[in-house]
């Protein structure tokens, strides 16, 4: 539930409706366990949330539990919800994503397949309505709305439509550090490290809405620089000098630039629009630029002013 904190409990109701309404329909046994944070949102509120969702009379039989982790925030809450798990199976999503409607059948059938025990789905920005909306939708690391069904080996993990067996969570468990996000990504290398191979199936859809508004989607990219900084830092990697760095930002800009004009049409962007997209998307590395420089001069300064 860490991600109601931004998003707000209605949309947390939408996903466990969701999510209650498929697993009735699943012919196996599931458990929901709803992790939160007390500080971030008290136990009444998700117990009302869960009441207004109607989960329990959407799926009788489904075991539903509300597990408080005091002083824990995103990924902390999933390794709290992988130990407490009993199934074979664990999926781990969040409360402001969209589920398409068959979501979890996609999940249960990417299991049907005996050499995967990883898998991640087709997260994508939704809504799409905006010119914002679209921006996101080209630029940001999520990539667009796939029509594919064949699943595949894959290097990109995401944290909120990933599913493994549990004991590759035990073993695994999200590292949890100064990053903001990330640690999904060291999940999925882990297990690659391992000898396990992680796969990507596109019928496990999910919209993600964009980072908040225009100064939250900056805010963003400032974590986001904040992180890889720290990243680069634990990798004992020194800061890259002027020619480096200008041909890192070079090749940064080319690929978000080229998505924008590949995926202008697909995102229904109007042409007055792409430039102004396209500005947007340089303007997001710029910032991911002041935030990785940013950290390196003064490492506490983006978490003291940008509480998570």
């Amino acid at each position: 539930m860490d991600n109601a904190r931004t998003v707000g409990l209605a949309a947390a109701r939408r996903q466990l409706a969701a999510l209650a309404a498929q697993a009735a329909a699943l012919p196996l046994r599931a458990e929901l366990l709803v992790v939160h944070n007390p500080a971030d949102i008290s136990t009444a509120d998700v117990e009302r949330t869960l009441a207004d969702a109607a989960v329990r009379a959407f799926a009788p039989g489904l075991d539903v539990t509300v597990l408080t982790v005091p002083d824990a925030r995103y990924y902390a809450l999933k390794n709290a919800g992988s130990r407490a798990a009993r199934g074979a199976i664990v999926l781990q999503t969040d409360a402001d994503v969209v589920i398409e409607a068959d979501f979890l059948a996609a999940v249960v059938r990417a299991f049907e397949r005996p050499e995967v025990q990883v898998v991640t789905g087709n997260t994508y920005i939704h809504p799409c309505e905006t010119m914002l909306d679209r921006a996101v939708a080209l630029f940001w690391h999520f990539p667009l709305r796939g029509e594919e069904t064949t699943s595949r080996p894959g290097t990109i993990i995401n944290a909120n439509s990933v599913a493994a067996r549990r004991e590759l969570f035990l073993r695994f468990p999200f590292r949890v550090d100064r990053r903001f996000r990330g640690a999904c990504q060291d999940f999925g290398a882990d297990l690659r490290a391992a000898g396990h191979v992680t796969w990507e199936d596109p019928a496990i859809r999910c919209g993600h809405p964009k980072p908040g508004g225009w100064l939250g989607t900056a805010r963003r990219a400032l974590w986001q620089g904040h992180d890889r900084c720290w990243e680069r830092r634990w990798r004992h990697e020194p800061m890259a000098g002027p020619v480096r760095a200008a041909r890192g930002l070079r090749l940064s800009l080319t690929e978000a630039l080229g998505r924008v004009s590949r995926g202008a049409v697909r995102v229904r962007a109007r042409p007055v629009e792409v430039p102004v997209i396209a500005a947007v998307a340089v303007t997001y590395e710029l910032l991911v630029r002041a935030g990785y420089l940013v950290t390196r001069i003064a490492p506490d300064a983006i978490p003291t002013v940008f509480k998570d």
